[in-house]
C-alpha cells in the first residue's frame, strides 16, 4: 500500500481510472470494454477473440504484444462483436523483454473515432520508425 498509482503517476490527480488486473474488463466506449488482457494464445487475435467470446463483449486488449481485429456477427440478433489486440511500443532490445527470444509480436498502437455509441477502431503498424494514422505519414 505504500506505493500507488497516484503515487507514481498522479493518476488521481491527472483524473485517470485505474482498475487491477484482477478486475472484469470495463465498459468504455460505446458497447467497448477495455482490459489488460488475460490470455496469450498463439497467434494474433486469438486471445481477443478468446476474451471476446468468454465475456460475450466486444473488447479491446493488450498485453499479447500483438495487432489484431477480429469480429463475429451472430446471425440470428444481427449483434456483431469484434475483439482487438493494440500491439505494443516496447523496446524488444530491452532488458526488461529479455525474458522471450520467442515473439510473434507486433509494434503498434491503436485509435478510433467515436460517434455517440457508435466506434470506429483503427490499428497502426509501426514500420521502420514511422506509420501511419488518419492517411498521414508519421515519422519517429
Amino acid at each position: 500500500g505504500l506505493i500507488t498509482p497516484e503515487m507514481l503517476w498522479k493518476t488521481d490527480t491527472l483524473g485517470v481510472d485505474c482498475y487491477s488486473y484482477a478486475d472484469p474488463p470495463v465498459k468504455r466506449f460505446g458497447k467497448y470494454y477495455v482490459h489488460h488482457g488475460i490470455y496469450a494464445t498463439k497467434g494474433a487475435g486469438n486471445s481477443a477473440r478468446k476474451m471476446m467470446d468468454e465475456f460475450g463483449v466486444s473488447i479491446i486488449s493488450g498485453h499479447t504484444h500483438r495487432q489484431a481485429i477480429v469480429s463475429q456477427t451472430f446471425e440470428l440478433t444481427g449483434e456483431q462483436r469484434t475483439g482487438i489486440e493494440l500491439g505494443h511500443l516496447t523496446d524488444v532490445k530491452s532488458r526488461g523483454m529479455s525474458y522471450t527470444n520467442l515473439r510473434d509480436w507486433q509494434s503498434g498502437f491503436g485509435y478510433a473515432y467515436i460517434e455517440g455509441d457508435t466506434v470506429y477502431p483503427f490499428l497502426c503498424q509501426i514500420n521502420d520508425n514511422s506509420t501511419v494514422a488518419d492517411g498521414k505519414l508519421f515519422f519517429a
